[in-house]
């Protein structure tokens, strides 16, 4: 995130997005999909692993395959990233839970010394203490919590914005995320992403190591 102010500063933000065509896999010709690469099974799936020969297995041959996410793009229609301008527009989607590291992405806006204002959707149980963390750091005019939207709202939102932030991050619990599927949705829409390196995030959100300072797979920690 400090990288991005930066790099505003200049007048200049380089990014890497996804069109239909840069998504890794594509199926169908309405359905792109983005690799994974999972876990290794555990007893707890056993259950499921019984139920896939007949609802159509990801396994071969006793290997794990790539599981993929998918969007319709047609939902989510390209378009290029609006002109770098201060304030810079963060939005970020998600339940308010700790792996979503929204707590760390507000401290990160706190740390910035370029105008910024951040939109944070979606409701859960840490919503006061977001709330509370927002009044301390005096951020009230700069950080929202704009509760639960609609689909179309949430596309709205990271249209409107110049950069979407998936702060992710593993919770003490070690409760972690996959690839939230938001993050394909914004860069199929054309919004500039920034994440952690964790899970599943590497697989879509890179860095160009020929345009950015860093050659880390994904811009790690926000």
């Amino acid at each position: 995130m400090a990288w991005l102010a930066s790099r505003l500063t200049r007048g200049a933000l380089h990014h890497h997005h996804a069109r239909q065509g840069h998504l890794p896999r594509v199926r169908g010709p309405r359905l792109a999909a983005a690799d994974l690469r999972r876990r290794r099974p555990s007893d707890r799936d056993q259950p499921f692993q019984r139920a896939l020969p007949e609802r159509g297995s990801r396994r071969h041959r006793g290997e794990d395959l790539p599981q993929y996410n998918a969007l319709e793009l047609e939902r989510f229609p390209y378009r290029d990233p609006i002109q770098p301008s201060l304030p810079l527009r963060i939005a970020t989607v998600g339940r308010l839970v700790p792996k979503k590291g929204f707590a760390d992405l507000i401290d990160a806006v706190a740390a910035l010394d370029v105008p910024v204002e951040l939109d944070i959707a979606g409701d859960g149980e840490l919503r006061d203490e977001l709330a509370a963390q927002i009044e301390r750091l005096d951020l009230g005019d700069r950080v929202r919590l704009v509760g639960p939207l609609t689909q179309n709202e949430v596309s709205e939102l990271i249209r409107g914005s110049h950069v979407f932030a998936a702060p992710c991050i593993p919770a003490d619990d070690g409760n972690i995320d996959g690839l939230p599927t938001v993050v394909l949705e914004a860069m199929a829409l054309g919004t500039p992403v920034v994440a952690t390196s964790v899970s599943g995030l590497p697989e879509v959100v890179r860095n160009d190591p020929h345009r950015h300072p860093s050659s880390n797979p994904a811009t790690s920690p926000p």
